[in-house]
């Protein structure tokens, strides 16, 4: 073969290799793109039903407790007394994993663990039950009220506690 033939395929095979470099750089870019928009509408939808509500301790059996604490709801969250809860109030009303709490756009969705008493105005929930905002829940010995986030008493305002 003669040396022009092959710079001339040297030349095609440079442009070739260049083009697929793009080629791949391209689908990578796109491929990143895709997968940041689905993340962002993720941490949008998390973030919009997790700061939704929040339960006011209304009484408590354990002194210790005072009524009116505010305790926010940020996604699922464990309720109990023992380490690892999310929420850990230390007394003995509640079991050490007592319910999973998880908000949604028109209640929370209550999941007691194991035999824990949990009750949504009088009536005992045992596996799965829903609270809506305004209603009361037992958990142990404390009652808790769900309230809407920005929600305004007759007192005014909630203060984080």
């Amino acid at each position: 073969m003669n040396a022009s033939v092959y710079e001339l395929l040297a030349l095609a095979m440079r442009y070739w290799f260049i083009a697929l470099m793009a080629a791949i750089v391209f689908l990578l870019a796109q491929s990143f793109l895709r997968e940041w928009r689905i993340e962002k509408a993720v941490q949008r939808r998390i973030a919009s039903a997790a700061s939704l509500y929040a339960l006011r301790l209304v009484s408590s059996e354990d002194r210790r407790l005072e009524a009116g604490l505010y305790l926010p709801l940020e996604g699922d969250v464990l309720l109990g007394s023992g380490r690892g809860c999310d929420l850990r109030l230390k007394t003995r009303s509640l079991q050490r994993r007592h319910l999973v709490l998880r908000p949604e756009r028109d209640g929370v969705l209550l999941f007691p663990e194991g035999s824990a008493l949990v009750a949504v105005e009088g009536e005992r929930v045992r596996k799965l039950g829903k609270l809506l905002p305004g209603q009361r829940m037992q958990a142990g010995g404390l009652l808790f009220e769900l309230r809407a986030q920005g929600e305004e008493e007759e007192d005014g305002p909630w203060q984080g506690g």
